[in-house]
């Protein structure tokens, strides 16, 4: 997506159960310039990988319901740029 720069903002999706923790993410980084999506657990994010491809996640390590390892290892193998 276009700045209004001329320059492309980078996407970073944010991945933590903690409510706190994504807002304080998601405002630092949009004050950067950054576009910035959240999920609050592995399922959430995948489903917004759907439409969404990040150029960077910052996931929590710790999260209930899929692991950190679980949710990179689908998305490893969900992901366009692995095919």
């Amino acid at each position: 997506m276009d700045d209004g720069s001329g320059h492309l903002k980078h996407r970073i999706l944010v991945v933590d159960d903690e409510e706190s923790i994504r807002v304080v993410f998601a405002r630092l980084l949009q004050k950067e310039g950054y576009e910035v999506a959240t999920a609050e657990n592995g399922f959430d994010a995948l489903l917004k990988l759907k439409h969404l491809l990040p150029d960077v996640i910052i996931s929590d390590l710790n999260m209930p319901q899929m692991s950190d390892l679980n949710f990179c290892r689908w998305f490893a193998v969900a992901s366009p740029r692995s095919q």
